[in-house]
């Protein structure tokens, strides 16, 4: 199942939270923040959270962000810049790390193998086109 999928949760608080973080991944939310959304303790939240999802807090935003850097290197030509913000990481370098943990390569060895895969001619085209829509 999807990270994004709406999914019934035991705890109400929790349901909420993560549909919060569904919504707002790409923007700074810290564990005290999302702690005092949910009405929980940070140590419960952070024990809840696990148990339920199978990630830590900061695991799940980052699969989340990686996840849309991903779809955004496939389906644009932003730079990797542009898309670690974009994502909500904090830098190119945070969103490397992240996303190689995740695909096992950097976003820029990502880059190069979408560019690979469609040949000199189709990404100009493809550029092209993104450009101008």
């Amino acid at each position: 199942s999807s990270l994004s999928e709406p999914t019934r949760y035991k705890n109400s608080n929790l349901g909420g939270a993560i549909e919060y973080i569904n919504k707002h991944y790409t923007e700074d939310i810290t564990l005290d923040f999302i702690t005092q959304y949910a009405h929980m303790s940070q140590s419960n939240f952070c024990l809840v959270f696990k148990k339920e999802t199978g990630n830590t807090f900061l695991e799940y935003i980052n699969r989340l962000r990686s996840t849309l850097a991903h779809k955004m290197l496939t389906n644009t030509n932003e730079s990797v810049g542009s898309i670690a913000l974009a994502t909500g990481f904090g830098s190119v370098l945070q969103m490397d790390r992240m996303f190689k943990r995740f695909y096992n390569k950097t976003p820029k060895q990502m880059r190069m193998e979408i560019r690979k895969k469609l040949g000199k001619s189709e990404y100009k085209n493809e550029k092209f086109r993104n450009n101008c829509i």
